[in-house]
């Protein structure tokens, strides 16, 4: 059987115990290396996490998906949302500690988290001023940050990348961003939150 068909038969809500166990056998591996390099980039040192955080997430949602009102239209599609729950439960666990701090932003902090009731001020200000004198690459993904409101941990799983390899790449843009914004003198008293200027 393949994962396709898998799918195809839990979302009629026929799927076997092969179904189900082709499914689980292909996500499982693939959820526990992307929480495993979540808590490996941010220095979280909790060595049984990812394997019990990705296996609650699996029973959480895995039997009910197909009956409840989630819309997933392919495999890739279940995929992302178990992604999206196992970072909600990272949130859950980590929220209070200061320690986990960086990580807690890179899978939550929106543009309108970081500044606000603010945000729509800063945001034409980071379209009109800011994000128009970075590279293109740079550009692009603050862009989609500022404009869509979407997580960095969202843009990593919409360009494919590693937590690892995006959160390299997204501190780098934010530097740029936050050089320039000394360079103008915007954000040195306005109220600024550091973290969404690499701060």
């Amino acid at each position: 059987m393949t994962l396709a068909r898998a799918f195809a038969q839990i979302s009629r809500g026929d799927g076997g115990e092969a179904a189900w166990g082709l499914i689980y056998s292909s996500l499982q591996p693939r959820l526990l290396a992307y929480v495993s390099a979540l808590l490996v980039t941010f220095r979280i040192s909790d060595t049984d996490l990812a394997s019990d955080l990705v296996h609650d997430a699996m029973l959480a949602v895995l039997p009910g998906w197909s009956k409840s009102k989630i819309r997933i239209d392919n495999i890739e599609g279940l995929e992302r949302y178990l992604k999206r729950t196992c970072r909600n439960a990272l949130l859950d666990r980590y929220r209070h500690q200061k320690s986990a701090e960086r990580l807690l932003d890179f899978i939550d902090l929106t543009f309108t988290r970081a500044f606000d009731s603010e945000a729509e001020i800063h945001r034409s200000i980071f379209v009109d001023e800011i994000i128009r004198q970075m590279p293109a690459e740079c550009a692009r993904i603050l862009l989609r940050y500022v404009q869509d409101d979407v997580t960095p941990a969202e843009l990593a799983d919409e360009e494919g990348a590693s937590p690892a390899t995006f959160y390299t790449r997204w501190y780098r843009c934010l530097q740029k961003a936050k050089i320039f914004l000394e360079s103008r003198n915007i954000g040195s008293s306005d109220g600024t939150d550091k973290r969404a200027i690499g701060g």
